[in-house]
């Protein structure tokens, strides 16, 4: 009664009114004047002991241990006065980390008898924004160390490395001839089905640094089915 008297006062002298009227009414119920006198040295000691807390302008997050240990932390904020609400969250179970829910939600692979995951060392088919090297497996370029091509595309790997195969596999038709891999196998491997292996070599976070990425890559290995003409554009990416 007595902090409902204060709250709804507007000023001191409206509080001691309000205090007087609940005096009156406690000592009209029955109640003793030492009985009121405990009540406010009761609260008078409450308002005397209780710390004003800061104002809160930020919020602290922390990985929840235990109980005792957020509400250590919380009394030290509030002894030193710093202005922030600490917030405890629980981490991840283990068993969310070994284990998915959902293990086939990531990218898989479109096809049946996938030529490009045939022909990838490591990675997947459907994985994009990358650089990539395709290399001749004959025998013959292998001993030669000839037969590699470095490219980059923002495309699934699968989309792109179907593109090269299908020239390797045409090399005579008109619109292919001057592929890269088109010109290899109708100079060193003419009417012989293309043997190519695929190795993702950087993976890139933009469109800029995909480029950047690639003309560096070409620059140190110069594979030799990168011609000149696309070297020196390549270059210009590292001015």
């Amino acid at each position: 009664m007595y902090k409902t008297a204060d709250d709804v006062s507007s000023s001191e002298v409206n509080k001691t009114h309000s205090k007087k009227m609940v005096d009156d009414l406690l000592l009209n119920n029955g109640y003793s004047q030492r009985v009121l006198d405990r009540i406010r040295n009761k609260k008078k000691k409450k308002n005397t002991t209780k710390r004003p807390k800061p104002d809160t302008v930020a919020t602290l997050s922390i990985p929840h241990l235990t109980d005792q240990f957020t509400a250590q932390i919380r009394r030290a904020a509030e002894q030193h006065k710093i202005p922030v609400r600490i917030v405890s969250k629980p981490g991840r179970k283990l068993k969310s980390i070994l284990t998915s829910s959902k293990p086939l939600d990531g990218k898989q692979c479109p096809n049946i008898n996938c030529a490009t995951c045939g022909a990838l060392d490591r990675g997947k088919c459907t994985d994009s924004n990358l650089v990539y090297q395709v290399t001749c497996e004959m025998d013959s370029c292998r001993q030669a160390g000839i037969g590699v091509y470095n490219g980059e595309t923002y495309r699934p790997l699968n989309d792109r490395f179907t593109e090269h195969l299908r020239t390797a596999k045409n090399p005579t038709a008109i619109s292919y001839q001057e592929k890269p891999l088109a010109k290899h196998y109708n100079q060193h491997h003419p009417e012989i089905a293309p043997k190519l292996s695929l190795k993702i070599v950087e993976k890139a976070s933009s469109t800029n640094n995909r480029k950047i990425r690639e003309a560096r890559i070409i620059t140190k290995n110069k594979p030799d089915l990168n011609d000149r003409d696309e070297q020196a554009t390549v270059r210009q990416f590292l001015i």
